[in-house]
């Protein structure tokens, strides 16, 4: 605000009632009559003399005829008038019409009291307040007295505070818009608080641009426009991807510095002339906006009626309304954005809850059927009758370690932990043994199942076979889950495409069950989620499976996907990255398929140093041991375990080692083992034997000095191709 014109109004509101005070006392001794003239020995010409010295602008009337019968020398200078205006009508002079703006019947009325107004004259284009009155001319005649003073610029000063006032309140108004309105009712609000400032100022559009950076390059788009009194440019092709380089000077260098764009559309730039112009732009304000210190965009102010220039004080009311409104923008956005992550988070707790309710009833049927199953053959006699139980004990166990299985593997994949370890395998192979863990179930629904694989695919990859086998086997399962009896189940193996060092191979599983609606395609790979919580009842599972495949296909630097149709059975695909591997079907040893040996005996005259505290353990492989004639001691702990062997230091083979025990762990014992002066101490195998399955685990056993690294529960084929590795072919690596 230009607080000197409102000082200068004040000076010149305090000099004119001084002024009117003094004429005030001085027309109570003017004379009533022309007797009184007499007597004073006055005339006329000395009351025009009188007048004429007063520095306010006079002129007296005929209220009869209305015609000016005198007018002082200030009165005749300002309006650019002469003495030919005595004689003329008054309203005539003023170029007005008659008696437009003077109160003449109030005056009249009370022709002992002045009356004062405010008025407009077009012949100087400023504002007066003017009082008259019925006095006496010295020829005895009631006569209308005028004085007025030029209230031009107090007037403008005040109307000034007024429109500052009134826009600072319009602000302070769209704060508490913005402030109280809910998401979904902002835009609206965001729109009216717009209206609002536009019409304070008068202004034919308000927008809101906002700024960023493509290619390198910054760039503008218009997010929110109100007009009214000018066509709305929202859309427009010039309010879409705008870049700053073809903005002129104007943009490129005010308003990133923080200067705002004030003035006529005229005197811009030509880039910005011809641009603003073609909108019907004549006079606009832009503000520059910064949030945390960043340039975030701008908001425009257009006048598409008449040329000006915004006051100092507009544009900085107009710059901090700008703040607001952007500052009201992000905070919704942030708002929104908050809403949808509460909404996220807590489907995500639903998920997650309805998960492990599904888990505790995938877990308990299983632990029913072992318990169950287990008590009945503890009652049998018949041996068939026990045989069938110990089978079906022994199935729902698979079933819970795969569930167990699951569950960890999701443990490590959202914990950052699951990494992948690579070995040379024929495919084939993999093939082959996929096929051999779905044979049951498959057969069980007498499902038809044919493998392809195109000639092209290389016979021997470089990947994680584990983790490829089990995403194979899990989109299997789906398949044999969801396919009925008598179904088909096809698995296609391709080459899609060469690499430098390796390819990118393809598989498919096609099945034709009951399918899946588009729908639920969104959901199939999310954690905890499977596509309908009606499958849950009807086909069982976790509904981590595709989860955690999507995660394995990812670290394999590939895809997985899904194409189906309900009621038409579903195709989903995936591709892995590998090398081409070298490695030959008579020189591969595969630690999980079945040693097909003849196991008796095979071990004789070993000595092996098991180390386990829970009983159960030992009992069960000294008890699976027990036919390949090797001899084993126990010891329930690590010092029990470093005692025994430090008694009969090169007695000893091998050692299963377990890793949490009471008063010495599995890893103490071994690095006091490995610190023993016997050299056969420092070469002879230690295995660790825990449930500890993470890659961090297993490095851990490692880096304290053990050789080699079998999980509970135990897998004999696993255990005898560590044993036979171990026993027969390690030479032994010294650990210092």
């Amino acid at each position: 605000m230009n607080y000197w014109i409102v000082l200068i109004a004040i000076i010149g509101i305090v000099m004119v009632g001084i002024m009117i005070m003094a004429f005030r006392r001085f027309s109570r001794f003017l004379p009533n009559t022309p007797e009184e003239i007499s007597d004073q020995t006055a005339s006329s010409d000395i009351l025009e003399r009188v007048f004429n010295a007063m520095d306010i602008f006079i002129h007296v009337t005929d209220p009869e005829t209305e015609k000016i019968l005198f007018a002082n020398d200030k009165f005749k200078l300002h309006f650019g008038l002469d003495d030919s205006i005595i004689g003329e009508y008054c309203w005539r002079v003023f170029r007005e019409g008659r008696c437009d703006s003077c109160p003449k019947e109030q005056i009249l009325l009370n022709p002992g009291e002045p009356v004062t107004w405010e008025e407009y004259k077009a012949t100087s284009g400023r504002y007066y307040r003017t009082t008259a009155r019925i006095i006496d001319w010295p020829d005895g005649k009631k006569v209308i007295f005028h004085y007025r003073i030029d209230i031009n610029d107090e007037k403008q000063a005040r109307e000034m505070t007024e429109s500052m006032t009134k826009l600072l309140r319009t602000v302070n108004n769209t704060a508490a818009i913005l402030l109280q309105s809910g998401v979904d009712e902002f835009e609206d609000a965001l729109l009216q608080c717009m209206g609002m400032t536009a019409e304070c100022v008068d202004a034919d559009r308000v927008y809101i641009w906002e700024n960023y950076v493509k290619d390198g390059e910054l760039y503008c788009t218009q997010i929110y426009e109100w007009s009214e009194g000018a066509k709305p440019q929202q859309g427009e092709v010039y309010t879409i991807d705008m870049p700053y380089r073809d903005n002129g000077l104007e943009w490129n260098e005010l308003l990133p510095k923080g200067q705002c764009v004030n003035g006529l559309v005229r005197e811009m730039s030509p880039p910005v002339r011809d641009l603003l112009s073609a909108q019907g732009i004549l006079s606009i304000l832009v503000a520059p906006v910064f949030l945390q210190d960043r340039y975030w965009g701008f908001v425009g102010f257009d006048d598409c009626h008449r040329e000006r220039v915004f006051s100092e004080d507009e544009e900085a009311i107009l710059r901090s309304a700008s703040l607001l409104l952007a500052n009201s923008l992000l905070r919704n956005e942030m708002t929104r954005e908050l809403h949808a992550a509460v909404k996220e988070a807590q489907a995500a707790n639903r998920a997650k809850s309805e998960f492990l309710s599904r888990i505790s009833h995938e877990m308990r049927t299983p632990m029913n059927a072992i318990i169950g199953m287990a008590d009945i053959a503890c009652k049998a006699e018949d041996a068939g009758e026990i045989q069938d139980c110990l089978k079906k004990v022994r199935d729902s166990a698979d079933h819970l370690l795969g569930i167990i299985s699951d569950v960890l593997d999701m443990s490590k994949i959202e914990a950052g932990k699951m990494e992948l370890s690579e070995t040379d395998f024929r495919l084939g192979d993999l093939l082959d043994q996929v096929a051999a863990v779905m044979d049951y179930k498959l057969n069980d629904k007498r499902q038809k199942f044919t493998v392809h694989v195109d000639e092209n695919v290389p016979g021997a990859i470089i990947s994680d076979k584990q983790r490829l086998a089990q995403v194979i086997t899990n989109l299997l399962n789906n398949a044999n889950k969801f396919t009925p009896e008598g179904g088909n189940i096809r698995l296609f193996v391709h080459k899609s495409e060469d690499s430098d060092d390796g390819c990118k191979l393809l598989f498919e599983v096609e099945d034709d069950g009951i399918g899946i609606s588009e729908n639920e395609y969104k959901r199939l790979f999310d954690t905890f989620e499977q596509a309908d919580n009606t499958m849950t009842r009807e086909h069982g599972g976790a509904g981590l499976g595709l989860s955690i495949s999507q995660n394995l296909v990812s670290m394999m630097n590939g895809n997985i996907w899904v194409k189906s149709k309900l009621g038409e059975g579903s195709t989903f695909g995936f591709t892995i990255t590998a090398r081409i591997g070298t490695a030959d079907k008579n020189n591969v040893q595969d630690e999980h398929e079945p040693n097909v040996d003849d196991i008796e005996n095979i071990f004789s005259g070993k000595r092996m140093l098991l180390v386990d505290d829970v009983e159960i353990n030992r009992e069960i492989l000294i008890a699976l041991l027990d036919d390949t004639g090797i001899s084993i001691d126990c010891a329930e702990n690590g010092r029990e375990a470093y005692d025994r062997y430090a008694a009969n230091p090169g007695s000893y083979d091998l050692i299963f080692m377990d890793i949490h025990m009471p008063e010495m762990n599995g890893y103490e014992a071994t690095g006091m083992i490995r610190e023993m002066a016997d050299p056969e101490a420092r070469t002879i195998p230690i295995i660790a034997m825990t449930a500890d399955v993470f890659n961090a685990d297993i490095k851990r056993c490692l880096a304290a000095g053990m050789n080699d690294h079998v999980a509970k529960p135990l897998d004999m084929n696993i255990v005898m191709a560590k044993m036979k590795r171990y026993l027969f072919d390690y030479s032994g690596t010294a650990f210092l």
